[in-house]
């Protein structure tokens, strides 16, 4: 995602070397791309072992210092490769939240094999040393958002006479992002049964 993009971006402009690891056919994967760095896509379709396997592979190729993984699934094959390469790398994790699923021995995992998270806020960073994360393991990193390029034709009195919603029950919703998975399609679904006096307005990407 944007977030995704964003660190890969900025250090490849600085002259590190850098490759992003990638679910195939995936927004990200395009947007890395288009931005001119490097990826290895894989098939998160496919069973654990088998992503694992083909990220090790990768790994081992590259060797890279450091790693860094942004979603849970990113995250668990860090620590897979932390256990196994021990102080070949860096192992760090960039965290939105703290993981539910894991509640009392997930602090333990990431104090055992990351050597630092980076949280999108302070008060994410709050929570994550209020789980049970070493305090001086949790840096703060704010989210990058990119800036459309028609930023100007999305202002609100544009939208207004783009799609006059006079006399209608606007339902608004910004930041489309990973369809599916962000329950859009159920969105769709909801709203389709609405009668013709609410409108839908989506403002994010893509178009």
């Amino acid at each position: 995602g944007v977030q995704t993009c964003a660190l890969p971006i900025f250090l490849s402009r600085r002259k590190y070397d850098v490759a992003l690891v990638v679910s195939k056919n995936s927004l990200t994967e395009q947007r890395a791309k288009e931005r001119g760095v490097k990826v290895f896509a894989i098939d998160t379709t496919k069973k654990f072992k088998t992503i694992f396997n083909e990220t090790e592979q990768f790994f081992l190729e590259i060797k890279p210092q450091v790693i860094i993984s942004h979603h849970s699934l990113d995250r668990k094959v860090g620590m897979k490769l932390k256990r196994k390469y021990r102080n070949q790398f860096l192992n760090i994790g960039y965290r939105h939240n703290v993981t539910k699923s894991t509640p009392i021995i997930g602090p333990l995992l990431y104090n055992r094999y990351f050597d630092h998270l980076i949280a999108c806020s302070k008060g994410v960073a709050n929570s994550l040393i209020l789980s049970g994360i070493k305090k001086k393991n949790v840096r703060v990193i704010y989210n990058g958002i990119s800036i459309p390029k028609n930023i100007n034709e999305i202002r609100g009195e544009l939208i207004r006479n783009k799609f006059n919603p006079n006399g209608k029950i606007v339902l608004g919703l910004s930041t489309w992002f990973h369809r599916e998975r962000k329950g859009f399609d159920i969105l769709f679904n909801s709203f389709s049964k609405l009668d013709e006096r609410f409108i839908l307005l989506l403002v994010g990407i893509p178009e």
